[in-house]
């Protein structure tokens, strides 16, 4: 894995885009493509419709590029999958850039070969899901975030950066996309008194109101437009979908998202499993750096798993920190 060929990494890269005009595969496949369908014949009105009826229960982005895509490549299935593909390469090239500085340009480069076969993500890459979306822009959110705390002199341009990935995730899939990698990083800046100057300078920059400028604009131009909105958005669709599961019907047990980690992390399960336990299990003699990306996948399964409703896809953004973490151990070994 330390020199992998380039034709190697060529065909990972590309694997997103092979045969991205197949049939649409099941019903969350088609609503995600008729959306944007709708949005862009309609001129692209701020409230997205489903069936001409208003459909305000997701954030807009998968609309967006979808809509997007629609009016640059005509609609079809193809156009309909292709922000998903894109979305999935910048989510391998974002492991890429952080296993590249983290570590090594060999680390790096293996991370994304292992994320790009990992079962889950080759699969995903093919479905039309905001969690694809969500995933790319928390791999560049927390990838940058990482950066700020380890390297404070590059705040500048790597804390609005981040923030503008935070704001992506918040319009992928919602407040997860801010709770996540809000939780992982205060978490790092408890555990590490040495990521606390890179932490005030992530917090106190521009970004957050940047971010919170573009998230505010569209909450409150969405309630004026289609008053209700908060209520579905919200309330409806983030609190009682985690707390109820009557609604919903989507239980699973405790072990439930351990399972999806393992089955999900094909054909890499035993690596994946062991490089993203090892620094948890040898806190006291881990590598820093390793711990702190150990944590993301931890938290990203302990949240979902206390949620009542239950879906494989929710912890897609757990694998490109297990899959960075695997060519870790793969290619340097575990510490003694």
């Amino acid at each position: 894995m330390r020199r992998l060929p380039l034709a190697v990494l060529a065909l990972v890269l590309s694997s997103p885009f092979w045969d991205l005009g197949h049939p649409l595969w099941e019903v969350d496949d088609a609503r995600y493509a008729e959306v944007p369908r709708e949005l862009h014949e309609a001129g692209w009105p701020l409230v997205p419709t489903l069936n001409g009826m208003d459909y305000v229960e997701k954030p807009p982005l998968i609309y967006w590029l979808g809509a997007a895509s629609y009016g640059a490549f005509g609609v079809s299935e193809a156009a309909a999958r292709l922000p998903l593909a894109l979305a999935a390469l910048a989510g391998l090239a974002g492991v890429w850039w952080l296993g590249a500085w983290l570590f090594s340009a060999a680390v790096g480069q293996g991370a994304a070969l292992v994320l790009g076969t990992m079962l889950i993500y080759s699969g995903l890459s093919h479905m039309i899901t905001p969690d694809m979306t969500l995933t790319a822009a928390l791999v560049w959110a927390t990838a940058l975030g990482l950066r700020v705390l380890h390297r404070p002199e590059d705040a500048s341009w790597a804390a609005p950066a981040a923030w503008l990935g935070i704001a992506a995730a918040f319009f992928s899939k919602g407040l997860i996309g801010v709770l996540l990698p809000g939780l992982w990083v205060c978490s790092l800046a408890v555990l590490d008194p040495k990521l606390r100057p890179g932490f005030k300078r992530l917090l106190l920059g521009p970004g957050p109101l940047l971010a919170l400028a573009l998230v505010g604009a569209w909450v409150v131009a969405m309630e004026r437009t289609a008053p209700g909105f908060c209520r579905v958005f919200f309330l409806e669709q983030h609190f009682q979908r985690f707390l109820d599961v009557g609604k919903y019907n989507r239980p699973g047990g405790w072990w439930y998202f351990g399972a999806e980690a393992a089955w999900g992390a094909l054909p890499w399960t035993p690596a994946a499993l062991a490089a993203s336990a090892l620094p948890l299990l040898r806190w006291r003699k881990a590598d820093p750096r390793e711990l702190q990306l150990a944590l993301w996948p931890a938290l990203v399964i302990a949240f979902f798993t206390t949620s009542s409703s239950k879906l494989p896809t929710y912890i897609l953004p757990a694998f490109p920190f297990m899959a960075l973490l695997t060519a870790r151990l793969l290619l340097d070994g575990a510490p003694d």
